[in-house]
């Protein structure tokens, strides 16, 4: 995904199977394993969610 073109990247990340769950207070990425980007796609939710909200 590094060498992504930004189109193909939008794409991809728009397209995302997945189901955005909420359980006390943490949030869960839930994707199907067979699909090819899953790893990035953690890697960047992981990444996003580590950024500390400004109060």
């Amino acid at each position: 995904m590094k060498t992504c073109e930004p189109k193909a990247l939008r794409y991809r990340f728009l397209h995302i199977p997945a189901r955005l769950t909420t359980s006390g207070r943490r949030r869960h990425l839930r994707l199907p394993e067979t699909w090819p980007w899953t790893q990035a796609a953690v890697a960047a939710f992981t990444a996003v969610m580590a950024i500390p909200l400004l109060t």
